[in-house]
């Protein structure tokens, strides 16, 4: 097993990452997501302990990376919102992986922001045979939040906040009115076309309930017996997933990411033939 630095130029910046590659021909490669702002080898190097478990095991190779403005990566990090997910980030990453390796079938996995940047590069490229949503917000903002939201861009959340009656009006009409997000829905489509999906959950999540479940379990539903074999729901009994704060935690995250991605690539298929491919070197910023 091999580490590679590389810096990918995107923009006018460059995304740090690391690519790690098996002693054998790779029989495929894995994009690994972090959520929010973590570095790329994830907290507890989860991520990175999964990319050796990886190559060891299945001949996979993986590539794991600093969003702009984070870790390595030059630029500035905004706050991430739904509307800007850092998607063509983590497409370039891909790329330049894909093309210094010379491997065709690829796949993915996220956690929390993260997942969503994950499900839509799996559905954004065809190639992708799977991807891993861990704590996925499936949700959409209830009317409430939306509403305090646009409240507090107009400078009065305050006088919402001590005004109890009004304060109570609000909850009353619109707490609690959450549904799956179009945002959702269109890439899970997308992505069972040609790949499968696993959205990985505990039960003591905070982005993980009975609703949650309804909807994920509701679309799924609605799909052709072939997309809906390829979707996927597992609920971790026991502590939250959040911060993989847990030495057991971390093992079940790291087992369920590196056995399902083996299944994923077990077909003969999964095997790429033996090309001439450069090295992968690291491009300097600047």
């Amino acid at each position: 097993m091999r580490n590679y630095p590389v810096f990918v130029p995107h923009g006018t910046d460059h995304i740090a990452a690391v690519i790690t590659v098996p002693d054998e021909e790779p029989r495929g490669l894995v994009l690994l997501l972090t959520g929010g702002s973590a570095a790329r080898s994830h907290r507890f190097k989860v991520w990175a302990r999964t990319a050796r478990r990886l190559a060891d095991e299945y001949a996979l190779a993986s590539v794991r990376m600093d969003y702009r403005g984070t870790g390595d990566s030059t630029g500035s990090l905004r706050q991430w919102r739904m509307s800007e997910m850092p998607v063509d980030q983590a497409l370039a990453v891909l790329s330049f992986a894909r093309r210094g390796l010379g491997v065709d079938r690829v796949a993915v996995a996220g956690n929390c922001m993260g997942s969503r940047v994950a499900l839509a590069v799996a559905a954004e490229v065809p190639e992708c045979i799977g991807a891993i949503c861990i704590r996925s917000p499936i949700l959409g903002p209830s009317n409430m939040s939306k509403a305090l939201e646009k409240a507090g861009r107009l400078g009065v959340i305050s006088w919402i906040r001590s005004n109890a009656y009004l304060r109570r009006m609000l909850v009353q009409r619109f707490a609690g009115r959450k549904k799956t997000t179009s945002d959702v829905r269109r890439p899970v489509l997308r992505a069972l076309s040609h790949g499968h999906l696993l959205f990985l959950y505990s039960e003591q999540d905070f982005t993980f309930n009975e609703q949650v479940e309804r909807e994920l379990n509701g679309l799924a539903a609605r799909l052709p017996a072939a997309e809906r074999s390829r979707y996927e729901l597992r609920v971790l009994a026991g502590q939250h997933l959040k911060g993989f704060e847990s030495l057991d935690i971390q093992r079940r995250v790291i087992e369920s990411v590196v056995e399902w991605m083996g299944a994923r690539f077990a077909s003969p298929s999964g095997r790429q033939a033996s090309v001439e491919r450069p090295p992968v070197t690291a491009a300097e910023p600047g």
